[in-house]
């Protein structure tokens, strides 16, 4: 569970973590090609709950765990977006994993709006091409790590949709 993973942290480090990263996502292929509409209840409840809810539910622990922390440590929650939340990729297989992006970057996006001015906060952060277009499938594992302590490290004043491009500077 969410919360299990803030006890285990808490128990072993004897602090709640101060930087909190969501790296899940689920899509389903719907049954029926070409045809979202076709997928089941079950499948869209799947998706959505690791897509936009978990991250929800560990967000709101890692406020209440930022509680115990002392004032002026940097409190950070990270999500692993893409740009579909602004660009729908037009086959019926992303339709899910759409949703949970564009759901999770909307409450992100309220989230830091509302919290920033409190030492708290929230990124959407999106892999692109130099052209600026989605990272697709050739994404990058090393440069996302980078850039994750980047934000966490708060070098910079970077808005709630941090994107970055791999191999340039950000």
């Amino acid at each position: 569970s969410i919360q299990g993973i803030f006890q285990r942290v808490q128990s072993e480090w004897n602090s709640p973590p101060n930087v909190v990263i969501w790296n899940a996502g689920a899509r389903t292929v719907p049954p029926v090609e070409d045809d979202m509409f076709s997928l089941s209840q079950e499948s869209l409840t799947h998706d959505i709950n690791i897509n936009a809810l978990g991250p929800f539910i560990a967000a709101q622990q890692a406020v209440n765990e930022w509680k115990k922390l002392p004032e002026g440590t940097a409190k950070i929650f990270i999500y692993t977006g893409n740009k579909m939340n602004i660009q729908p990729v037009p086959v019926p297989a992303t339709a899910t994993l759409g949703m949970g992006k564009s759901a999770s970057s909307f409450w992100i996006n309220l989230a830091d709006t509302l919290s920033r001015s409190k030492g708290i906060w929230f990124f959407y952060a999106d892999q692109r091409q130099a052209d600026g277009n989605m990272g697709g499938i050739q994404l990058d594992g090393t440069s996302h790590g980078k850039f994750f302590v980047q934000l966490a490290r708060q070098e910079e004043d970077v808005p709630w949709h941090a994107t970055f491009v791999p191999g340039k500077a950000q």
